[in-house]
């Protein structure tokens, strides 16, 4: 036999080993694959019926779920208990359920931060010249040629320490001033007050306040901004209901609102990504969920596809207030 038989046969037991180890592989894979038990889904219920769960675990929605804490949310400011629920996006601060605070301005009014307000105060204050000093005069259109001359300006916003995000039921507020609205009726709109009157002390410091409204996604450009619009306009009216501290002169020289429309949108990982953010929502429901679902990414987990999209629509029907504690420069108002 020569060499080169040897070197075939040689080959062609390697190649079989290889077959074998595959075929082994495969077979020990398929069999743990339909011999494994299935996992078992959450326990079926009734909500009629009680104690069908387990311990920790109440029937919600036909099924067996963690139970949820039902705590009456405590107030601002109040002492942390086991009488109250401390929830996202407050937290036990000193024995007080407070917003954590914001960083300082000297720690968050850097070179960078400086120049950004600075330029957008300069195209806002653009806006109001064009168009007859309309308080909401800059157009989606605008705006978004400032993110495109400012490409950074979504992670640069977070840089003034803290930022506020007021978020909203569908089609609320209504835009059009002649629709009879119940909404909010007070005890909502006391909830998002006592957040903002946490901070009034900032709002009143501050040199600029950004307002910028957003809408979620519809076939109508149109109504879409027009929701953004009113959006701002009830951040504004929120603001002006703090206090006599806040006078409307001084109040007006201050804000620099934007409606956004549909644009530019929020998605979760934008706040997963900037902590600062605080989510202000009409009810305690919207608040928990949200902070769970942040919690989740912030610990490397994942978010259901259909509770990631309800979400974001929620995200997005909302406006951001920015309290900018850096000065601006010599001649500014």
């Amino acid at each position: 036999m020569t060499n080169d038989d040897n070197q075939k046969i040689g080959w062609l037991l390697f190649a079989s080993l290889v077959v074998a180890g595959v075929m082994i592989g495969l077979i020990l894979f398929a069999f743990d694959r339909f011999t494994a038990p299935p996992q078992a889904p959450p326990p079926e219920c009734s909500e009629l019926l009680a104690e069908q769960c387990g311990p920790g675990q109440d029937c919600i929605d036909g099924t067996c779920q963690e139970t949820p804490d039902r705590r009456r949310a405590c107030e601002s400011g109040e002492v942390c208990s086991i009488d109250c629920a401390c929830g996202f996006p407050r937290s036990c601060v000193e024995n007080r359920c407070l917003i954590p605070m914001p960083a300082s301005a000297a720690s968050t009014c850097d070179e960078r931060a400086q120049q950004l307000i600075a330029r957008l105060d300069a195209r806002y204050k653009s806006c109001l010249q064009e168009a007859k000093k309309d308080p909401l005069s800059c157009s989606s259109d605008e705006f978004e040629k400032f993110l495109i001359e400012n490409a950074d300006f979504g992670d640069a916003l977070t840089r003034y320490g803290e930022a506020l995000l007021l978020v909203f039921p569908t089609s609320k507020p209504l835009f059009d001033s002649e629709q009879r609205d119940p909404w909010p009726d007070d005890p909502t709109l006391q909830h998002y007050l006592g957040y903002l009157k946490e901070r009034e002390p900032r709002f009143l410091e501050a040199s600029r306040i950004i307002l910028m409204g957003r809408a979620t996604r519809s076939p109508n450009a149109q109504q879409d901004y027009f929701f953004a619009r009113a959006r701002v306009t009830f951040a504004q009216g929120l603001l002006t209901d703090l206090g006599n501290k806040l006078s409307a002169g001084v109040l007006t020289r201050k804000l620099m609102m934007f409606a956004v429309g549909a644009d530019n949108r929020l998605d979760l990982e934008y706040l997963k990504d900037h902590e600062t953010i605080r989510v202000i929502g009409w009810r305690e429901n919207e608040e928990r969920e949200i902070g769970e679902a942040l919690a989740k990414l912030r610990g490397g987990g994942k978010v259901a596809q259909k509770v990631r999209e309800r979400l974001e629509e929620v995200i997005n029907r909302s406006v951001i207030l920015v309290a900018v504690p850096c000065p601006l420069p010599e001649g500014a108002p």
